[in-house]
């Protein structure tokens, strides 16, 4: 049986409704000394699950933390700010709130079903490192477009096209994301005939008149050198289906 009592309440208390409108308007500041005693701001990979046992694996390197859902393959790479009273807030590359830690103690979940945010508490396990291993998925870009093809009804090409072996991992891991993105905002993707994953400076976006969308990533910067799905949907919300 999951120990869950002692982090909920933590997190139960940091979640009062009066805390969390004053938690929204923290502008950054240093971090407490409390940052590196307690096990939630320490680096490395952690377990936490909500009340209804759904949970997802979270990893921490310095100011940047990765995070899975379960049942999600993909993997959300977030960066840290810390607010006046000490808490701390991890939001994606589009600006999305994922994570409130508090102080205290206290893990606060915000998604879909929970936007003021629900308390998760840490599990007593040891996860494996959500960093891939540097392996190439045989087959991949062909198994993609033949499941973009099948669920947007058209046919759809996918392109990875990797500098070096070891970039592959990242260019697939980009690949899968769009894809996702696609599937999610299917209305926004008529004009949309390939996708092509190339090396950029910078995770960017293009499309032309000839319905490809190029995906630019930056591989030595890993889940922070491609986009997020939420900004995959936003782009094509606001320039392809425009």
């Amino acid at each position: 049986m999951l120990r869950l009592a002692p982090a909920l309440i933590a997190g139960a208390i940091a979640f009062a409704p009066l805390s969390l409108m004053a938690a929204s308007a923290q502008a950054p500041t240093e971090q407490t000394p409390l940052f590196g005693v307690n096990p939630n701001f320490q680096n490395g990979t952690a377990r936490y699950v909500n009340l209804a046992g759904e949970g997802f694996t979270f990893e921490r390197v310095g100011s940047r933390a990765y995070m899975q859902f379960d049942n999600d393959e993909e993997v959300w790479a977030l960066k840290a700010t810390v607010g006046q009273r000490g808490d701390e807030f991890l939001k994606n590359d589009a600006g999305r709130l994922f994570l409130r830690m508090t102080e205290v103690g206290g893990v606060i979940l915000y998604h879909a079903d929970a936007p003021r945010g629900e308390p998760v508490a840490r599990e007593n396990v040891k996860p494996a490192s959500l960093i891939p291993p540097d392996t190439e998925e045989a087959g991949f870009e062909g198994r993609l477009s033949a499941y973009l093809t099948l669920r947007l009804g058209k046919e759809i090409s996918v392109q990875a096209l990797p500098a070096g072996e070891a970039e592959t991992k990242w260019y697939q891991d980009a690949a899968g994301v769009v894809a996702k993105a696609m599937v999610k905002a299917e209305k926004h993707t008529d004009n949309v005939r390939q996708v092509r994953i190339l090396r950029g400076d910078v995770p960017d976006f293009k499309f032309n008149d000839a319905g490809v969308l190029t995906i630019y990533v930056d591989p030595k910067s890993g889940y922070f050198g491609r986009p997020s799905s939420d900004r995959v949907i936003r782009f094509l919300i606001n320039r392809v289906s425009s």
